[in-house]
This record gives structure tokens, C-alpha cells and sequence, in this order.
């Protein structure tokens, strides 16, 4: 019994000296590029971003010419609202990997942060031609061109990543948006619509199709679009403000003023000048 009890023992023993070399690897094996660029978003989705930060600068510390790195630092000083750190990430991503289009895309919205619309147009352009597949870039070229009062470009471009996407509610929101500016309000519903059936719980897209079909003189339709904004987002004073004029100019006047009363406060606790016009 005692021979039998020391066989096993020395099996054992024979056992864990050979699993040593396995677990002291796993104990002391090197961190990669890789854990760095795992831990740093870890970090990022917590929105911890000074350590994000650093787990990306420990990754190019490791792997110098690793453009991943590089774009998800350009990505984090976007969020931190310094533009200029962005661009000059991205460029560098870009330099490692010339065809990175998410990098160019990023580095637009940097430019645009910077107000260089130039730089921010041929970045974006330069992310299509790398990608025609990628849609949001002809979204952000939208958004641009709406805001430069160049509707028909906006259009052109919506179109463009509907196409690409037609779930993406996004674009087929500000296409109607587009729309709506000029007045081309039925074309507009449909898209508000579609909106809609894509993401239920988009307030805005209510709050647009209600000035719709307001602008048509259907308000019994735009006081209901309304009051489902209100409903999805209770301190959208807009939406208060809208369903007032529209009981103001059915000549109901101590309704509207309810509604002008709560729009009023909203905008006095967000500190918008609309509510001093109440």
C-alpha cells in the first residue's frame, strides 16, 4: 500500500512539474498590441477616455506602424472635442494604411470640427472613392451641403446611401428633412414614415412629419404627430410650441396657452431664447 501510495505521489508530482512550463508562460507571456487595443476599448465603451488613451499610446508603444491605434486615439479626441489632435491621428493612420476610409471619413468630421469645409469635403470624397460601399460618408456630405443651403446636393447624396442602406434611418430622415425645406411635404411624410418603421422610438422624425403635413393644412394629422413626439419626449418643447399655434389658429385659445405654458417652461430650463417669445 505505502509503494502504491508513493507511485502516485511521484505521478502527481511528475503531473505538475510538466503543466509548470504551460501555466508560467500564461503567468508571465508578454502583452501584445492586440490586449492593448482590447483594453483601450474596454475603456472607451465606459467612456473612461484618459485611459483609453493610454492602452492606445502602450499598443503603438509596442507596434509603432499599427493604424488601428492611431485611429481609435483620432476617434477618442473627436469625442473629446479636440479636432486638431484628430486630424493629425488620422493623418497618421492614413500614412500606415492609405486605404483606410473610416479614417478618412473621421478625419472629415475633424476638418468640419475645425471649419475647414474644404479639407472635410475632399477627405470624405477621398473615403468613397476608397469605399464606394461605405455610406456614411455621403451622409456626412449631406449634412454638409444642407447646412450650406445646397439642398440639391444633399439630396444627391442622401439618395446615395439609401441606396447603400435603404434601414439606415438616418438618411431617409434627413432626406426628408431636405424635403421638407423644399416644400415638398408629401415627398417628406414618406420619408418620415419610413423613418419611422426603421426606428419607432425617433422623435424628431414625428416632430418633422407634424410640421408636414401642418405646412399641407392637415393638423388634425400634424397635432397627432406632435403629441407622439410629446409622448417619446416629454420635454420637447417644440413639439408644445408647435401644438399650440395650431389650437391658436383654430381659435382656442385657452388650450393653445397650455401648451405655450409648457413649451415656455421647457425652454426657460434649457435656457433656449424661444421661451422669452412665448
Amino acid at each position: 500500500m505505502k509503494n502504491i501510495k508513493m507511485i502516485i505521489a511521484g505521478l502527481i508530482a511528475i503531473a505538475i512539474f510538466a503543466s509548470l512550463p504551460v501555466f508560467c508562460a500564461g503567468l508571465f507571456a508578454e502583452e501584445t498590441s492586440e490586449d492593448h487595443l482590447i483594453a483601450g476599448k474596454e475603456y472607451y465603451d465606459k467612456s473612461n477616455f484618459g485611459s483609453a488613451l493610454a492602452e492606445f499610446d502602450k499598443a503603438i508603444a509596442l507596434e509603432p506602424d499599427y493604424p488601428i491605434a492611431y485611429f481609435k486615439k483620432g476617434c477618442i479626441y473627436l469625442v473629446l472635442r479636440q479636432p486638431q489632435a484628430a486630424v493629425e491621428c488620422f493623418q497618421k493612420a492614413i500614412q500606415l494604411n492609405p486605404g483606410y476610409p473610416a479614417a478618412y471619413q473621421n478625419m472629415g468630421e475633424a476638418y468640419l470640427a475645425l471649419g475647414n469645409t474644404e479639407k472635410a469635403i475632399a477627405s470624405f470624397q477621398k473615403a468613397i472613392e476608397i469605399d464606394p460601399g461605405f455610406f456614411q460618408p455621403y451622409n456626412s456630405l449631406g449634412d454638409l451641403f444642407l447646412s450650406m443651403d445646397k439642398p440639391e446636393e444633399a439630396v444627391a447624396y442622401f439618395k446615395k446611401s439609401i441606396l447603400i442602406n435603404q434601414n439606415d434611418y438616418y438618411a431617409n430622415y434627413k432626406l426628408g428633412q431636405v424635403y421638407g425645406k423644399l416644400n415638398q411635404h408629401e415627398d417628406a411624410i414618406i420619408l418620415f414614415q419610413r423613418t419611422l418603421r426603421i426606428n419607432p422610438k425617433f422623435a424628431y422624425a414625428y416632430y418633422d412629419m407634424g410640421n408636414s403635413y401642418s405646412a399641407l393644412g392637415k393638423d388634425t394629422e400634424a397635432i397627432a404627430a406632435f403629441r407622439k413626439a410629446i409622448e417619446l419626449d416629454s420635454n420637447f418643447g417644440e413639439a408644445y410650441y408647435a401644438i399650440g399655434l395650431l389650437y391658436n389658429k383654430a381659435g382656442n385659445a385657452k388650450e393653445a396657452q397650455g401648451y405655450f405654458d409648457k413649451a415656455k417652461k421647457i425652454f426657460d430650463e434649457k435656457g433656449m431664447d424661444k421661451g422669452a417669445a412665448v
